[in-house]
């Protein structure tokens, strides 16, 4: 199992509040399209770490919102925390990130979570 599968299961398995009664999903690999509370797992970086003896792996976790800002935002203010910590489970959450996910089918609002793990 790879490391981008481990953090998507860890954030499934969190059972994290979407909408319509739904959980947050989260795949392990590249979606082109995305509608909210769907996401993905990139590898963002892969730098030698200090010792100098391995790797550490960032990664980034992409999430698409509701269009609605409000709402958007309302469900950042209610659940970033929980999401995180589900992160934390697997790897270390570095920033939460609001952001436009610009995809090769459409742009979608979302957060970008950026983690670290050693490769």
């Amino acid at each position: 199992m790879t490391s981008r599968d481990v953090i998507a299961g860890a954030i499934n398995n969190a059972g994290i509040p979407g909408a319509a009664g739904a959980t947050v999903n989260v795949t392990a690999r590249y979606r082109q399209t995305l509608t909210p509370f769907e996401g993905f797992v990139r590898l963002a970086r892969k730098a030698i770490d200090d010792s100098r003896l391995g790797f550490m792996d960032t990664w980034q976790i992409w999430l698409a919102l509701p269009q609605d800002v409000a709402t958007a935002e309302e469900w950042i203010d209610n659940h970033g925390d929980a999401l995180l910590a589900a992160v934390n489970t697997e790897a270390t959450a570095l920033d939460l990130t609001p952001s436009v996910l610009v995809l090769d089918a459409n742009s979608v609002p979302g957060i970008v979570i950026t983690a670290a793990r050693e490769g």
